[in-house]
């Protein structure tokens, strides 16, 4: 089977136990490992409704259709808080929207992007695979260049945050997932070639009691 791969980390008592699945080959490895960074804490298992909605119900229409003025192609795009999203260039920029999708400014910030991801309110992550991984305050419109993180990276693409800021990246040159604390002091790989990574450009992660990392491989020809 092809298609994503995936593993979840799953917090007991600081220990993590890293399930791998490869849809492609389906082959599951667990092993233990330490996090020296902000981890998540023990959470009470979410029991989902056993009611799932009838998707013969659900409708789409547009609405509304607004042009935006890109020299390149969309890699990636988030909502933001407080409601208004980042769309980022492929390889160029990154530009703010208002909450209705119309194109507000590019963001005053240099290089060829092609992730983001929010870690707080006010504060973005995107990542510049010649470069590394900047820091960027929405408020004062500034980049945070002792945030900036280049250390044990060598072609970031996709990139999360977790609840308490800690940056996930997708590090596709190196094959590996890396775990970042949110002041770039500390970073953790989380798994690698070894592991059965290879070519990782996206990830995405959802919390349970656990938190789980989805990594798409090859997403890009």
């Amino acid at each position: 089977m092809k298609g994503a791969r995936e593993f979840d980390i799953k917090n007991a008592n600081r220990k993590h136990t890293k399930q791998v699945r490869i849809l492609r080959e389906v082959m599951v490895v667990k092993t233990d490992l330490e996090l020296n960074i902000e981890t998540s804490v023990k959470r009470k298992a979410q029991v989902q409704s056993r009611d799932q909605s009838n998707i013969n119900n659900l409708t789409m229409n547009i609405e509304t259709k607004v042009e935006i003025n890109m020299e390149k192609k969309v890699s990636d795009t988030i909502s933001l808080m407080d409601g208004r999203f980042i769309v980022v260039e492929c390889l160029g920029k990154v530009n703010l929207l208002t909450s209705d999708g119309k194109p507000q400014k590019q963001l005053p910030i240099t290089g060829e992007a092609w992730s983001v991801t929010q870690i707080n309110q006010n504060t973005i992550a995107i990542s510049y695979p010649k470069e590394a991984i900047k820091i960027f305050n929405l408020e004062n419109e500034t980049e945070n260049r002792s945030g900036n993180i280049h250390r044990d990276l060598s072609g970031p693409r996709g990139l999360c945050a977790d609840t308490y800021g800690n940056i996930i990246v997708a590090d596709w040159r190196s094959n590996r997932v890396i775990v970042i604390s949110k002041d770039g002091q500390e970073s953790k790989e989380l798994i690698g070639e070894e592991g059965g990574l290879k070519d990782p450009q996206c990830i995405r992660f959802k919390i349970m009691t656990f938190l789980v990392l989805s990594v798409i491989t090859n997403a890009v020809p």
